[in-house]
C-alpha cells in the first residue's frame, strides 16, 4: 500500500473493532477476485501501522496477522 493509501484508512472512520494485539480496527473490506480487510493494528498504543490482509472463507470468516486467525465473529461492529 502507499502512502497515500495508508493516509485515507486513517481517516476514513472505524467499523468494527478487535480486542487483540493493542487493538485492531477494521477499516474496510476490498471486495474483487481476492477479498481483503484493511485494518489498523495496535491503534490504541504508542505505534500503530496500517495493514491489509486477505480474507479466509470457511464456516466462520477470518483473516491472519502475525500468524493468529482473527475472525470477523470476534469483531465489535461500531
Amino acid at each position: 500500500m502507499t502512502r497515500a493509501e495508508k493516509t485515507y484508512y486513517c481517516e476514513i472512520p472505524t467499523k468494527a473493532y478487535i480486542s487483540a494485539f493493542g487493538g485492531i480496527e477494521i477499516k474496510d473490506i476490498i471486495y474483487d477476485i481476492e477479498d481483503y480487510v484493511v485494518f489498523i493494528a495496535n491503534a490504541w498504543g504508542g505505534t500503530w501501522s496500517v495493514h491489509k490482509a486477505k480474507i479466509h472463507y470457511s464456516d466462520d470468516p477470518y483473516f491472519m496477522f502475525k500468524g493468529v486467525r482473527l475472525h470477523f465473529n470476534e469483531a465489535l461492529r461500531v
